[in-house]
């Protein structure tokens, strides 16, 4: 048996990629098994996957720009599946919004950011639950950046309620009405400059990296738009305050600058997914003009296609029997072809020998 060729047969194969909805989201949402447990009337269950992934599930699904709807495959055949209305249906109808708590040892080190817009408040809560010591400085008597504006599509109580929850939560040091001068000021192992579009860098500009938001000053990061970059959604400052936040955590370990907390690129999916015989399903209308009702949310849910590539599983009853994915198979094949005792043992022997080579998955493949 070629082993060359079943590596390059796993390779080709796009069943993993990533589903187009959650791809083109910045901040990764699993959109897919949102909508499933919504499906299934789980509103707590979706509520989990989506606040762990968003940190502000409140704020956030009241302005999401739906960067996911515009890959939606059900555009090809009705209309999008209304994710961010569906979002608000987990913050109205979970049943406990507590999030499970984990121990996690104090770090040592102290960290600062200066911002207390999404972006900095995204950076200050990843790092904050890691252990580590932070501290907020924001030179308005608020948080919540532009969203605290009389045009904002969030009312202020939710901000107020959800920021002041998440802060006491996780135990962040706030300094709200206090303006930095100069880096002078204020004492730190690492810190994120987030003062918002074309705002104060402290002199860290120079030498900027777009890709890692990293400086020439060691262990300090800026924001993109502190730096005037153009930002294809909202949600952008979230996404690059989340990876600073990574990007940080190897400069404390390990004193190394990098990470692509700065990379907006999307990478386009290349998955397959066969939506031959799909029945034409309306977007549910919202009766109320402002959001879902349990019942509406359950049925728009149930539009989301569940996009995946199954056409070999469905067209090969070896592989549905064993419910092995291919790139699964072939693993177990090259591990029984390459045993190493008492190590491993023959895991694909009976695979192998069911498969009479009658070649329907290859035909299925697309």
């Amino acid at each position: 048996m070629d082993m060359m060729k079943l590596e390059n047969f796993k390779k080709k194969c796009t069943r993993d990629e990533p589903v187009f909805c959650t791809n083109q989201c910045p901040l990764g949402v699993d959109v897919k098994k949102m909508a499933a447990r919504i499906a299934l009337g789980d509103f707590t269950g979706a509520y989990k996957y989506y606040s762990n992934q968003v940190l502000f599930p409140e704020m956030i699904s009241r302005f999401c720009d739906n960067p996911c709807q515009t890959v939606c495959l059900r555009t090809k055949i009705d209309e999008a599946v209304s994710v961010r209305k569906l979002e608000k249906a987990c913050c109205d109808y979970a049943g406990t919004k507590e999030t499970q708590k984990y121990y996690i040892s104090r770090k040592k080190k102290c960290i600062a950011v200066i911002g207390g817009g999404l972006g900095g408040l995204s950076c200050a809560v990843k790092l904050a639950r890691k252990g580590y010591d932070v501290n907020l400085f924001e030179e308005k008597n608020g948080l919540g950046g532009y969203l605290r504006e009389s045009n904002s599509l969030v009312p202020l109580q939710i901000i107020e309620k959800e920021l002041g929850r998440i802060i006491q939560e996780d135990g962040i040091r706030l300094h709200l009405g206090t303006r930095i001068s100069t880096l002078d000021e204020i004492e730190f192992d690492a810190l994120y400059i987030a003062t918002g579009w074309g705002g104060d860098a402290f002199g860290c500009g120079q030498g900027f990296d777009p890709n890692s938001l990293g400086t020439r000053v060691n262990g300090v990061f800026v924001s993109g738009s502190t730096m005037k970059r153009s930002e294809s959604s909202v949600l952008i400052p979230m996404r690059e305050g989340i990876h600073a936040a990574q990007s940080i955590e190897v400069y404390l370990k390990i004193g190394t600058m990098g990470g692509d907390a700065g990379c907006h690129e999307v990478i386009p999916s290349q998955l397959s997914v066969d939506i031959t015989g799909v029945v034409k399903d309306e977007r549910i209308v919202i009766e109320n003009q402002e959001s879902y009702t349990e019942q509406e949310a359950i049925a728009e849910a149930q539009r989301c296609l569940q996009c995946r590539c199954d056409s070999c599983m469905t067209s090969c009853e070896m592989l549905s029997f064993f419910e092995k994915t291919p790139k699964k198979l072939i693993d177990d094949v090259e591990a029984s072809m390459n045993i190493i005792k008492a190590f491993t043992t023959n895991v694909a022997s009976r695979e192998i020998n069911s498969c009479n080579a009658c070649g329907s998955c290859k035909e299925a493949c697309p």
